[in-house]
């Protein structure tokens, strides 16, 4: 599998070091909230992303702040039934996405 590279810093993504990332919306993504879901417009190429209930938690928490994935893990295990460790393997693999897919940059 290629590693990921953060476009705003071309370093490579490794998802055993991450949890101390902080990140934060990019400001140029237009977004909704529609229920559960949230849809997100990335710049540049207008690609539609579709936020689960999982995705749409953590970029709420996101609106306004810029956070660490630890404290991204924290708010999913006050938010869902899961461990931290989970959470935050599951918050690495969403923040890896989304920094790839331009919607959100790193602080």
């Amino acid at each position: 599998m290629p590693s990921l590279k953060d476009p705003h810093t071309t370093q490579p993504l490794d998802p055993t070091q991450n949890s101390g990332r902080s990140m934060r919306h990019n400001p140029d993504v237009a977004w909704r909230k529609i229920g559960d879901l949230t849809l997100a417009i990335t710049p540049g190429n207008n690609a539609v992303h579709r936020l689960n209930a999982t995705g749409t938690c953590l970029w709420l928490a996101l609106e306004n702040n810029t956070l660490t994935e630890n404290s991204l893990a924290n708010i999913l295990v006050e938010h869902f039934e899961t461990d931290h460790k989970t959470a935050l393997q599951d918050v690495n693999k969403w923040a890896n996405n989304a920094l790839q897919e331009g919607l959100l940059h790193l602080a």
